[in-house]
């Protein structure tokens, strides 16, 4: 212990150096330092400032984001009740801890003055210290004692900003730390001149802060708060952005080092260049004579070829150490300047400073999984995704997604309750052994069986519930040999028949990449959507220019590489979308296939570590209404490729201006993506199903077609045309015929493109038909004078001409009328003719066929029963294309203004989304019919549990709920409606208690009173822009119930933070009027006498009804003053 008053001092003799230049001579000398210590205590220079809030969040962030609980003041009921528990302060937090997890702007300096606001939370509640100061536990601290001095020379601005921005860990940009680059060159730069600059840098480093983790519950909720509010277009919302970067920067701080740093900085200009290298020499020889202990450095040269002006300046900046350091300045040039230095140098450890950042964007750290938003576990919300799918098996719950694959049993009889005779089933193949589960049920392990030799796929069996079968692959269907009936009754007992040589069931494909050979019709209908589809500003493609636009880029992925086009990114029918998998290539159209690709050389590789370059072309003809698609597999070293797939769309163009990337069930990397010039797309070679034609690759179709659909890869059949150049012959199968020429038995149409029989027509009983020269004995020419049928046949007609229920014919009840006599139509009286009163009155039918014959449609060719023209339900070709022709294509009958004639509804009374009918998925419910309505449990009905159930569809003729006379209430039903209502659309939408309807408040707010027009309010009490009701968008709040005020986020209530918040809208009625009148005579929706607005610039009635701010207004006899209430 040191005796009382007794001080120790320290005494240091140092030698000082002396100095010699050209024209200067400074002697050497001693330096004598007194060092005396009296219990001084280290001077406290920590920023005085007060630390930011920090919140926990017991229910999970997510929630507090969702309803938008900024606010404070909520009360139980609300749901922002208790979302959010505030943390104490750290109660001596290191000084540096302020910096890290700040903003910081780019733009700025590289240096603390270009920190901005915090963007996480700080709090210790682990306790952590480091040299006695709190370490909040987001952070850690890394003690460094490193000292470094380093000099650098750079040629350009360009230079230096590159320079900084590798030390601050960010990606190079024209504008990064503007301010430091124009503090160290000058505000300026010429081009007349070059410039160079010398830096040495002392850096003294004593401890590194940085963050160790970031989750979202670590973020500020302010900053949360703000970047929600951003608007999601930032072309129209450019000022909430800036507004944005200026409150938090571009990037974060995620570490600093601290202690004390010394840069001199030197530039020199030259209106003539000057090596790099003389300018590093001179520089270094300055900086010796300022930090060496001695010695003198000289150097002359001279030149005869040339001399110029030269003009330069040094720049000093210190950062950390006592602020004494100011006196370097004055020192610059002389003796004193080294003393100076080691003096700043020991007082570095005292007042440590930030001298080096690293940094992160703000982007990385918004990149959230949302998933740890919230305290409990959530499944993939996007669409399209995969994981939407991921079941869990019972029993082992071991992850898995069901093939896609369904097997539809087709049996005589049920063979037990798991097989009956028209089971749907998917089948799932794993572990060498098949589980079979109905649709809507789970996957158990114990209907996982391999009997009959079926865990051998090599056998190509499927155990179904135990029932064995044989899978054809041609045929996809499934058959009985006498194996699988032996080990089917091994298991399952008697059978109760023998299913030998029978087939039982088929399989059906949905996936579009499993089997090429499934037919368009069928994959229309089918759609892989991409998942984490990000739409960018920076992403635009505009193939409406002349030649188109070319998209190249390299990719890899395990999965599936989705490419999107789109005019409005948010409606999904202005998609073209591209589909690249290792097992072929799919383009969709408004989420509808249209073009599958399933060449080798065309697909993906199928791995995430193998690159291959891609490229997909577009071009929107404006003129000729079409748009141009071709994709390829591109070069790794030129724009030249080889084209694998083409596709002609004839509809109007869609206006595409942006392009994306998406993935599948696995990471998609796409590197080296850009947008180029159709016309400059190098050298392209037609390949795969295309060839060149007049400079285009288009598809390699047969030589009659025009335009062509191969089910797969390289067919060129005939009958696989979308068009025919020359003409179409019916094969007997049903399949249209491109051929060049017409059959010798057989002639062109009058519509000049069909070929039908140049005689008779002979039907045979195979359902085939013939062409004869005469009709048989035994047959007679029919009423169409082309068919040949019995001479005993018995017609749906009769021949006194008499029609309907009333007069039944031989072959049909009711009676019919010839379709191809000069009296095709029964009126309503039970006539055949052919007038109006016949053909089109209420009740008539018209029994001439609804199609033609050269499968022409629509408006422009009308049919001898049907006008539009319709195409045959029942035919090859049920579809009418917005061209006008009949087919079953995607492109006749999923298309925009395409009509699909097939019937809506099934024979067996099913419906909905299990339930698909030929024209129609759902299947819908005859609304003609006795039972119009579809159940939630797929029945087509009319009971209540079919029509007006929650999750019903009544597809019967729409009744209406009101009345033409006005009357309405229970004394008056309607149609549709007991009570009868009022229409909400009209001038009258409310049902006063007299059963009138009307538009007065005797009809709209009276008891018993109904109002029929949509809400504005919804029934789960959300509100605003995300949460429209029926009758407002924004939704609003009842004006009249217990919480008619709209929170921030989105919810009503009553309390301050719903209705006098700052954004809070309050939608009870005002008790003021917009006029400015008040008063007996003025009443206002809320109040009568109408008051004045207390908050209002004219928050007082005058005794003429007037609001207003003067004594006239507010002090005179008769006046109120409405924020005080005095009178």
């Amino acid at each position: 212990m040191k005796p009382a008053g007794e001080l120790k001092a320290e005494i240091d003799f140092s030698q000082e150096k002396g100095m010699v230049s050209d024209d200067l001579f400074a002697p050497p000398g001693m330096a004598m330092k007194v060092d005396i210590e009296n219990g001084a205590k280290k001077a406290n220079e920590a920023d005085d400032m007060t630390q930011s809030k920090a919140f926990s969040y017991p229910m999970g962030l997510g929630g507090v984001l969702m309803n938008g609980c900024f606010g404070t003041g909520y009360v139980k009921g609300d749901p922002c009740y208790k979302r959010t528990n505030p943390i104490p302060p750290c109660p001596k937090m290191m000084e540096g801890c302020t910096l890290i997890g700040s903003g910081f702007d780019g733009r700025g300096e590289y240096s603390s003055a270009s920190r901005r606001k915090s963007v996480v939370q700080r709090y210790c509640r682990d306790m952590r210290k480091y040299h006695g100061e709190d370490v909040p536990d987001t952070m850690s601290v890394h003690g460094i004692y490193d000292t470094e001095v380093t000099s650098y020379v750079f040629e350009s601005r360009e230079a230096y900003r590159n320079s900084l921005q590798q030390k601050a860990g960010v990606s190079f940009s024209g504008w990064g730390f503007q301010a430091s680059v124009e503090a160290a060159w000058g505000g300026s730069s010429s081009s007349q001149k070059q410039s160079f600059m010398s830096l040495i840098e002392c850096d003294i480093i004593r401890y590194e802060i940085f963050l160790d983790k970031i989750s979202p519950d670590t973020l500020n909720l302010a900053f949360l708060r703000d970047f929600l509010s951003l608007p999601k277009n930032f072309i129209q919302g450019k000022a909430k952005l800036q507004d944005f970067i200026i409150r938090y920067g571009t990037h974060f701080i995620k570490s600093a080092k601290f202690g004390g740093s010394l840069r001199l900085f030197k530039t020199q200009e030259a209106s003539k260049s000057e090596s790099l290298e003389s300018f590093a020499v001179a520089a270094q020889a300055s900086y010796n004579g300022m930090f060496a202990a001695g010695g003198h450095y000289g150097r002359k040269e001279s030149s005869a070829s040339s001399s110029s002006s030269k003009e330069s300046s040094t720049h000093l900046m210190v950062e950390g150490g006592e602020q004494q350091v100011a006196s370097m300045v004055a020192d610059f040039y002389t003796t004193n300047f080294k003393g100076t230095f080691k003096e700043w140098l020991k007082s570095v450890p005292t007042y440590p400073k930030s001298i080096q950042m690293f940094m992160g964007t703000m982007s990385e750290l918004l990149n959230l999984n949302y998933k740890l938003l919230f305290p409990f576990d959530i499944s993939d919300a996007a669409d399209g995704c995969f994981s939407e799918n991921l079941l869990t098996e019972e029993g082992t719950g071991r992850k898995f997604y069901e093939v896609s694959k369904v097997i539809i049993f087709d049996l005589p009889e049920d063979i037990n309750r798991d097989i009956k005779s028209d089971t749907e089933a998917y089948v799932v193949y794993a572990e060498n052994r098949w589980n079979c589960h109905e649709p809507g049920t789970s996957l158990h392990v114990y209907n996982s069986h391999k009997n009959g030799g079926s865990g051998d796929t090599d056998n190509k069996k499927v155990s179904c519930f135990g029932f064995v079968m044989t899978y054809n692959e041609d045929t996809g269907k499934f058959s009985v040999t006498r194996e699988d009936q032996t080990a089917s009754s091994t298991l399952l007992g008697n059978l109760g028949r023998n299913y030998v040589n029978s087939v039982v069931g088929r399989a059906e494909y949905i996936s579009p990449l499993e089997h090429s050979q499934s037919n368009s019709g069928a994959l229309a209908s089918i759609v892989e959507a991409p998942c984490s589809v990000k739409w960018s500003n920076s992403y635009q493609i505009k193939p409406a220019e002349e030649g188109g636009r070319c998209l190249y880029f390299v990719a890899a992925s395990k999965g599936d590489i989705f490419v999107v086009f789109s005019s409005i990114p948010r409606d999904l029918t202005t998609w073209y979308h591209l589909q690249i998998s290792f097992q072929g290539v799919a383009l969709y159209k408004g989420m509808k296939l249209v073009k599958y690709e399933g060449a080798k050389s065309a697909r993906s590789l199928g791995d995430s570590t193998l690159f291959q370059p891609y490229f997909i072309c577009m071009e929107e003809d404006m003129e000729e209404q079409r748009t141009y698609v071709k994709y390829g597999i591109g070069s790794d070293d030129s724009e030249k490729g080889l084209v694998y797939m083409v596709y002609l769309d004839d509809s109007p163009p869609l206006g595409i201006r942006f392009y994306s990337f998406g993935s599948g069930e696995a990471d998609v990397e796409v590197m080296d993506a850009r947008v180029i010039e159709g016309g400059a797309t190098g050298e392209m070679e037609c390949a795969g199903g295309t060839i060149l034609q007049d400079g285009m690759c288009v598809e390699n179709c047969h030589p009659e077609c025009n335009g062509c659909i191969p089910k797969s890869p390289g067919s060129k059949l005939d009958t696989e045309c979308r068009l025919c150049r020359h003409f179409s012959v019916r094969n007997e199968d049903g399949v249209a015929q491109c051929v060049g020429e017409c059959p010798a038995d057989m002639e062109v149409a009058p519509n000049g493109v069909t070929c039908v029989c140049s005689n008779f027509v002979l039907p045979n009983d195979d359902g085939t038909t013939e062409c004869v020269d005469q009709c048989p004995p035994d047959s007679t020419v029919a009423s169409d004078g082309v068919t040949c049928e019995p001479s005993d046949i018995e017609r749906e007609w009769r021949s006194d001409g008499r029609c309907g229920p009333d007069f039944p014919a031989a072959a049909a009840d009711p009676g019919e009328c010839d379709p191809n006599s000069d009296a095709p139509c029964c009126s309503s009286e039970g006539y055949c003719g052919s007038t109006d009163n016949h053909c089109t009155c209420s009740g008539c039918k018209d029994y001439r066929p609804k199609w033609r014959n050269d499968w022409k449609c629509g408006p422009n060719f009308p049919a001898p029963g049907a006008n539009p023209g319709q195409c045959d339900p029942n035919g090859s070709g049920p579809c009418c294309s917005s061209g006008g022709w009949c087919g079953s294509t995607a492109d006749h009958c999923t298309c925009s203004g395409c009509i699909d004639y097939r019937p809506k509804w099934r024979s067996d009374s099913r419906c909905g989304p299990s339930y698909p009918a030929p024209g129609a998925n759902p299947g819908q419910c005859n609304p003609d019919s006795d039972r119009p309505c579809c159940s939630t449990s797929g029945w087509c009905g009319n009971t209540a549990a079919h029509c007006t159930c929650s999750g019903c569809i009544n597809y019967g003729p729409r009744q209406e709920k009101w009345r033409s006379d006005s009357r309405c209430g229970s004394s008056y039903p309607a149609p549709g409606a007991n009570p009868g209502q009022c229409n909400p659309d009209s001038n009258h939408p409310c049902c006063s208690s007299g059963g009138w309807c009307g538009n007065t408040a005797a009809h709209c707010t009276c008891s018993g009173c109904i109002d029929y027009r949509p809400k504005k309010w919804r029934s789960d009490s959300r509100c605003g822009s995300s949460y429209p009701a029926p009758g407002a968008n924004p939704g609003q709040c009842n004006p009249n119930g217990n919480h008619p005020c709209c929170s921030t986020g989105g919810w009503c209530g009553n309390t301050a933070a719903h209705c006098t918040c700052s954004g809070c809208i309050d939608y009870r009625p005002k008790k003021w009027r917009d006029d400015w009148k008040c008063g007996p005579n003025f009443p206002a929706p809320g109040a009568n006498p109408g008051q004045c607005n207390p908050n209002g610039s004219g928050p007082c009635c005058s005794s003429g009804g007037w609001c207003g701010s003067t004594s006239a207004h507010c002090y005179c006899s008769g006046c109120i003053d409405y924020r005080s209430g005095r009178k």
